[in-house]
């Protein structure tokens, strides 16, 4: 399979700067810390100390404190974390920039599930259209009993594309037992706006 490009990363020119870009824009109430992004993006840390300083320099984000609790009777510390600067003087460009790229998320949505074994089929469910009336985000069906793993994928892909997803996990069984029976809640994922990206059962040939 090519590798899908990445408009974004072709402007900004690192694809590190693109993920955790997006990070702070679509999520500009959390503050993050240096090892939050080396776990999440799997980074040592000089590659991540230098990509927020490139975004802190431009005025992008900006350094913030977050208290911790120390052991038992030590009190409380500080450490030093980053979020969005919310009075960054080009923010409505960078917002629309940053969501007119969104719909290529679907796919690394699905792209990260695939890594999964067993997974025979992902639906994606209108992620990135705020509609608190809709259950799922995401639907997985298996032939493999592998929660732990998805769980673990679907925490890695919300940090890359920044936004917390709802996730359906189903057996291969279950997921054509809701069709044939024509199920409240697959249907309302069929019905609306969405798209199969792995069909390995054929149901939707």
């Amino acid at each position: 399979m090519a590798k899908m490009n990445d408009p974004l990363e072709s402007i900004v020119g690192d694809a590190l700067r693109v993920k955790m870009l997006r990070v702070f824009v679509l999520n500009p109430e959390t503050v993050y810390t240096v090892k939050e992004f080396m776990k999440v993006f799997r980074k040592r840390e000089p590659a991540v100390r230098e990509t927020l300083k490139w975004l802190d320099q431009d005025g992008i984000i900006k350094k913030k404190k977050i208290p911790q609790a120390r052991r038992k009777n030590e009190g409380i510390r500080e450490t030093v974390g980053f979020g969005f600067n919310k009075r960054y003087a080009h923010q409505e460009f960078l917002e629309k920039i940053i969501r007119d790229s969104i719909p290529t998320e679907r796919d690394i949505v699905a792209k990260k599930l695939s890594r999964a074994p067993g997974v025979q089929c992902v639906i994606t469910v209108d992620i990135f259209v705020d509609n608190p009336e809709r259950e799922v985000d995401v639907v997985v069906a298996s032939s493999q009993k592998n929660d732990a793993i998805l769980r673990s994928l679907i925490q890695e892909t919300e940090q890359e594309v920044g936004r917390e997803l709802r996730c359906a996990f189903l057996t291969v069984n279950d997921l054509i037992h809701r069709i044939q029976t024509n199920d409240r809640f697959i249907r309302a994922v069929l019905d609306g706006q969405h798209r199969v990206h792995i069909d390995k059962i054929g149901i939707f040939r």
